[in-house]
């Protein structure tokens, strides 16, 4: 490759990522109405941390009633939002080279968490892992007994002294006794009790499941066959994306996902910090719109060590719950944060686009013969 033509790839990808979340809406924002699509905004109760303005928002290119739908999603865990803002915006203004016939439209949900990813978090406005919300919002809720025995060490309400110092310890102990990986798999598999504690899951639809069902009804037609790209960063080695799939071995959904990729699916469960859940978090489409039918497919883009260490999260969740996210620690934390699910690397974003818009362009043409 020259060196004109790479400085000109270059200079194209730092366009499409963004440095704030107003960068990111704005661009999302500017690429969908070049794109001639239709839209539609939620503002969010809450301002960003420089009392600017956020929203959730949603868009469609092609008919309503169309039979076949590729659906984006990104910002579901707020502050790795960065990479799936790109991802659709770089789409938006490709569009027309995918060619997609009538039958099929392209909609997206832009930041579904929006107040996450101003703030430098994961997690929404009342602490709700997104994620989780969507798919274990109603009752019954289900119980983690473990994690009620071990809430006040996740979630120490000092992060430096002795109840610090005693909650290490416990976790120590349980460590030593059962191993860490059940450690973090009791974490990681969330909870309902707990409304300042690490992976709530919530007590009911979430701000953001409420005006993502108001958007899906208005852009998704009853019937539809749904192909979901949902957007995740964080976990994974460092030089690659995963393509992850939910669906149960053996089911349809798995077959036709393992038609349309090329690349290898990896199937969760192995690996404590990545449980398996029944569904993925827009597959509850399925109950909100008569007939429609999803296929999701996860791409986790691995950022540095490929693991978060489960203390950035904890001290993350610290200075949201019990502390000040402004404070000399509570930006540490939200740097650390921001860091470990969006590095500032060229390289890495270069290789987030063009996996993400494989993947796309995979499903796009992969829906065609559903």
């Amino acid at each position: 490759m020259s060196q004109a033509k790479s400085s000109r790839s270059e200079d194209a990808v730092r366009q499409l990522f963004s440095d704030t979340y107003s960068q990111a809406d704005e661009r999302f924002h500017t690429a969908a109405v070049a794109a001639g699509a239709d839209i539609v905004s939620y503002q969010h109760p809450l301002q960003g941390p420089h009392g600017e303005n956020l929203r959730l928002t949603g868009c469609r290119i092609g008919a309503k009633d169309a039979r076949h739908v590729v659906l984006v999603t990104a910002g579901t865990h707020g502050v790795e939002g960065y990479a799936g803002s790109a991802i659709q915006t770089g789409i938006l203004k490709r569009l027309a080279a995918y060619s997609l016939p009538s039958d099929t439209s392209v909609v997206m949900f832009h930041v579904v968490n929006p107040w996450g990813m101003a703030w430098d978090r994961r997690e929404d406005h009342d602490n709700i892992d997104l994620f989780r919300n969507f798919i274990y919002c109603e009752p019954p809720f289900a119980e983690n007994l473990l994690y009620d025995r071990l809430d006040a060490a996740i979630n120490p309400l000092e992060w430096a002294g002795t109840i610090r110092d005693e909650a290490e310890r416990a976790i120590a102990q349980f460590i030593d006794t059962f191993g860490e990986d059940r450690f973090i798999g009791i974490v990681r598999r969330g909870q309902h009790d707990h409304p300042k504690g690490l992976t709530y899951h919530g007590q009911g639809p979430s701000w953001s499941k409420r005006c993502v069902d108001q958007i899906a009804t208005r852009f998704i037609g009853a019937g539809a066959r749904v192909a979901n790209l949902e957007i995740h960063t964080s976990w994974g080695k460092p030089d690659e994306c995963l393509a992850i799939s939910y669906a149960a071995t053996g089911s349809p959904k798995l077959a036709r996902t393992r038609r349309w990729i090329e690349t290898p699916l990896y199937l969760p469960g192995a690996d404590p910090l990545i449980p398996a859940h029944p569904c993925t978090p827009f597959e509850s489409l399925e109950r909100l719109i008569p007939g429609v039918e999803v296929t999701a497919l996860v791409m986790e883009c691995g950022t540095y060590d490929g693991k978060m260490p489960l203390d950035c999260d904890r001290q993350n969740n610290f200075v949201f719950t019990h502390g000040d996210p402004c404070s000399a620690l509570g930006l540490q934390a939200r740097q650390n944060m921001r860091r470990y699910c969006y590095p500032d690397s060229l390289e890495w974003k270069a290789m987030v686009w063009q996996c993400g818009e494989l993947l796309f362009r995979s499903l796009a043409e992969g829906v065609r013969d559903w």
